[in-house]
């Protein structure tokens, strides 16, 4: 971002070829926790996934469309889709005051899986207030087009997710203390 708050474009695009180009990196999450999405008005966040999928490719970018609203997320994914990215990540809301968690999960989820043809990726982190439970994650994992889980949770749920639905998702955590032992 420049100074005035705006999005600075072409330090986007020179840092989108820096990552690509001369890292070698294979992709980019775009607008993440990291990128503060939740600070990014829904024009600023369409754009970053414009110019990255312009600059990049849609199968190089996966493109968060998180957000408490489940308006705001579709319009998001739909949006990712239309520009020809191939992925998006949608975290897993902050719930307060719910009984049925693991059923409202699994019908945001596929409120969101039914809107769309492009890959899903799940995110859950402490961040939501609760873990999604293995057993949670492989059932949402049974919907066509969920691909992917950003698995930011303790070592034993990682691999039990891994068992039971690895064949069908891929899990992948950001812990870079347990990142060798996970690959093994």
């Amino acid at each position: 971002f420049r100074p005035d708050g705006s999005i600075d474009e072409a330090g986007f695009r020179r840092n989108l070829r820096h990552w690509v180009d001369d890292l070698g990196i294979d992709g980019v999450f775009v607008s993440g926790k990291q990128g503060e999405f939740f600070s990014m008005s829904l024009a600023e966040r369409k754009r970053t996934f414009d110019i990255a999928v312009e600059v990049l490719g849609g199968a190089r970018t996966i493109l968060s469309c998180s957000d408490q609203n489940l308006d705001t997320v579709i319009k998001l994914a739909k949006h990712a889709q239309a520009i020809g990215s191939d992925y998006i990540v949608v975290h897993a809301p902050v719930l307060h005051f719910l009984t049925k968690q693991d059923d409202t999960l699994l019908a945001y989820y596929r409120t969101i899986s039914e809107r769309l043809d492009i890959g899903i990726a799940l995110w859950s982190h402490p961040d939501s207030g609760y873990l999604m439970s293995p057993e949670l994650c492989a059932r949402v994992a049974e919907l066509p087009n969920i691909v992917a889980i950003k698995y930011s949770v303790p070592r034993e749920m990682y691999a039990k997710l891994t068992r039971l639905a690895g064949d069908r998702l891929i899990v992948s955590t950001a812990s870079e203390e347990e990142w060798f032992d996970n690959i093994v």
